[in-house]
């Protein structure tokens, strides 16, 4: 068992947290992302929709992450 002062403990754990992190951020349905598929793949009409306003979907989720 690993010690909660032991270095390597504080490593996994900050890389256990940066991989959840990039998880979830690859989940958001921004166009080049994973998530983007998966709300594609929901119904055909919400993957239309998203087809239609790609461009502007993208921005928004831009400037929300900035």
């Amino acid at each position: 068992m690993l010690n909660p002062t032991d270095i390597y403990f504080s490593f996994w754990l900050s890389f256990s947290f940066i991989n959840i992190g990039l998880a979830v951020f690859n989940l958001l349905p921004i166009p080049p992302l994973d998530g983007f598929r998966l709300v594609k793949m929901i119904s055909w009409e919400v993957g239309e929709f998203v087809e239609k306003y790609t461009m502007y979907i993208s921005i928004f989720f831009l400037i929300l992450i900035i």
